[in-house]
């Protein structure tokens, strides 16, 4: 038969396969394969298979059945928020304590209270699943690539803004439905990049959502790690700006290649290339492998060191500690390990480790089940779950309650199966297969071997060490105190009349001609600006803004080296008095290639006095395959964010929210805003529309991002 194509990606290859254990037989009843209605190209002449990692569908729906299982299968184990009587969370809880799929959202429970979400349908006679934030938003999400691929034949950032409002998402944390994602893109019709910023209006995005929300794209990316990486961005994005979303790409990650590397040390290993190496996160995976060998045979002192050694202070997080991310990502992987590859010890050890117990133990046992397929699935799993291929997804507001806590999407089935929810799996990673170069033939998917990248990292620095040894500080008073944004130390900057106040660092390592992207956390005193900067030594370089935002925020921008060495650093300018401030926290800068995606862009547009006003007209020359990015330098003078509303070839494509410069405007500012959208004509017509604000637009560039190496 003529093979299915589309496109040709060839990469070295990178997986292996070691075996898994697997408890209990259970008689497993795949969903009815269903034709893709994906538009395909045919040819008579394929490329080489070598070129390919094969994987037959019968193992792909087996291994993903089992992935979304494990989800339920952890949450219906796991314990949530369990205190002793003094406040303390309570961590590594008693053997007698744990039941499979019979924990405390499963049934009354004797040691700690949670409203019971598997419930007996009196009518069917089966069991049914209530939605919850652990898996609610991972089949969302398989909605939201079904009418991507269906609208724009690609992955877009538009249809998740534009998803979450139609399917009326009640989430929590980051998702929130006044102050969360839903809230902002319900309102403002807010881009992911942008709702998931607390700077944008996001109040809870500290919060673990990106975590338990979005690690089973890994499912859909099978054998394609680098893709998943790149789908977690845009997607972990939509809930939080923080350290959950690092954490997020990482988990996404390891799913991806779990469907051919077996051996979990290994597995982790891998995953951990497309995080910082120098990053708290990498140094908690670090920690995770020496907890392992201080307590070869001891899960339960383990779990007890990771609470005391990775708990970090997060400025937002003060009585939500339970919530932090590296403890309870660390509770994932020491499960993990120490579970050594017994689906049930695994699930066992991350259900009472403690912490969001339900969610670490979803994100757990979905990857466990990924890796060790149906045939581990224990038989209370599918006498209370699965039902043999008939279990169901109940998708409704619980009647007694109209709070968000009973998680739901209003305008999706009410009732879900889950084989129809797996098979949804199945049609995306299809979608996605074939969008990046993969094929399908006589029951097989052939995956183009994909190299997995590797971040490089040149700079780390949190104050941790609570000093200032590396850094040269000029004006006003600096210091290091405890009002961090994440830790026990941040630096602070008072201003002076003299002159401008900061500090500064050297930055090795450079490559002349390179792109490096400074991703930090600020905060400012009322009506200040903060200046961050790069430069050589006796020179002014380049400067980004942070402008009256007096909770920390997260600012990001990128610069060209142009020199192997250069200063870093941040300032109060010039003409601040003594009794402003600024504070400088979490500073990671990485190798980035910036690329053009397109011939030319014009600013159709003419501005007064410099500035642009209403609606901004672009012309777009060239048609681009994917989604791109349009990246406007600017600089914005009015004292608040200008909510940009934005039409693509006369498609909506959302809202765009730039932050406020300060009052002057820069010659080499690199402020910057990446707007998402898509390029599907040869010649394309963008409008960007500010209302009756001004803004600066010192350069327009259509680009895409390169992160991975």
């Amino acid at each position: 038969m003529k093979r299915i194509l589309c496109g040709l990606l060839a990469f070295s290859t990178l997986l292996g396969t070691v075996g898994c254990t697997a408890n209990k037989e259970v008689t497993e009843t795949m969903p009815n394969e269903i034709e893709t209605t994906t538009q395909i190209t045919q040819t008579t002449q394929a490329p080489p298979e070598e070129l390919y990692t094969i994987l037959s569908k019968e193992e792909y729906m087996d291994k993903t059945t089992a992935g979304f299982l494990g989800q339920l299968v952890g949450f219906f184990s796991g314990y949530e928020f369990v205190y002793w009587s003094d406040g303390r969370a309570r961590v590594a809880m008693p053997n007698s304590w744990f039941e499979m799929c019979n924990g405390p959202y499963a049934n009354p429970n004797p040691h700690k209270k949670h409203s019971d979400k598997l419930l007996k349908n009196a009518e069917t006679g089966l069991w049914e699943s209530w939605m919850d934030d652990d898996y609610s938003i991972d089949i969302l999400n398989q909605y939201i690539l079904k009418d991507m691929y269906a609208q724009y034949s690609t992955v877009t950032s538009k249809v998740i803004t534009d998803d979450w409002v139609k399917y009326n998402v009640y989430d929590m944390g980051g998702g929130h439905r006044s102050v969360g994602a839903y809230g902002l893109m319900n309102k403002y019709r807010y881009l992911p990049g942008f709702a998931g910023s607390w700077e944008f209006g996001n109040r809870y995005s500290y919060c673990y959502e990106p975590c338990i929300e979005n690690e089973t794209l890994g499912m859909v990316t099978p054998g394609m790690p680098n893709t998943a990486a790149e789908l977690s961005d845009i997607f972990a994005n939509v809930t939080s700006d923080q350290d959950p979303v690092v954490w997020t790409k990482f988990l996404v990650t390891m799913y991806s290649l779990a469907y051919f590397e077996r051996d979990i040390p290994t597995l982790i290993r891998k995953a951990q290339q497309v995080i910082p190496s120098d990053s708290f996160t990498s140094k908690v995976i670090d920690g995770c492998f020496a907890l392992k060998e201080k307590y070869p045979t001891d899960w339960r002192k383990a779990v007890q060191a990771a609470e005391r050694e990775f708990t970090l202070f997060h400025d937002r997080m003060i009585n939500d500690k339970t919530l932090e991310p590296n403890v309870n990502n660390s509770f994932v992987l020491l499960a993990l390990l120490y579970g050594e590859g017994d689906y049930t010890e695994t699930c066992k050890i991350v259900s009472l480790a403690g912490y969001d117990g339900d969610s670490t133990a979803a994100i757990c046992m979905g990857l466990m089940g990924v890796l060790c397929g149906m045939a581990a699935l224990p038989e209370e799993a599918n006498r209370l779950i699965w039902q043999d291929g008939e279990g169901v997804i109940v998708n409704l507001a619980y009647p007694d309650s109209s709070s968000g806590y009973w998680m739901c999407m209003l305008n999706l089935p009410e009732r879900m199966k889950m084989a129809e929810i797996v098979d949804l799996y199945r049609q995306n990673f299809e979608s996605i297969l074939l969008d990046n170069g993969g094929y399908i033939e006589d029951g097989n998917y052939y995956i183009p071997k994909q190299t997995l990248g590797t971040v490089d990292s040149v700079y780390y620095e949190d104050f941790e060490n609570g000093g200032l040894a590396s850094y040269t500080t000029f004006g006003g008073t600096v210091t290091t105190i405890a009002e961090a944004f994440e830790g026990d130390h941040t630096v602070k900057i008072s201003g002076s009349d003299a002159g401008a106040s900061g500090v500064y660092t050297t930055i090795d390592g450079l490559t002349v001609g390179e792109q490096y992207r400074v991703v930090c956390y600020v905060n400012t005193a009322a009506r200040t600006t903060a200046q961050l900067f790069v430069r050589e030594a006796g020179k002014d370089g380049v400067v980004a803004t942070m402008y009256d935002q007096q909770n920390y925020s997260r600012r990001t921008f990128v610069f060209t080296a142009t020199a192997e060495s250069m200063e870093f650093g941040i300032q109060i300018p010039e003409a601040a008095t003594q009794y402003k401030y600024i504070t400088l926290d979490h500073i990671t800068i990485t190798r980035v290639q910036e690329t053009s995606a397109a011939k030319s862009v014009t600013i159709t547009s003419t501005p007064s006095d410099g500035k642009y006003t209403g609606k901004i007209d672009f012309t777009i020359e060239g048609k681009a395959d994917k989604e791109v990015l349009l990246k406007l330098t600017f600089a914005n003078s009015t004292g608040k964010t200008i909510n940009a509303s934005v039409k693509v070839n006369g498609d909506n494509f959302n809202v765009a929210p730039i932050y406020a410069t300060g009052t002057e405007v820069l010659a080499n500012a690199v402020d910057a805003v990446y707007i998402p959208i898509l390029l599907q004509a040869d010649s394309n017509t963008v409008t960007l529309d500010v209302g009756s604000a001004s803004l600066y637009i010192q350069k327009a560039e259509v680009v895409t991002v390169r992160e991975l190496w």
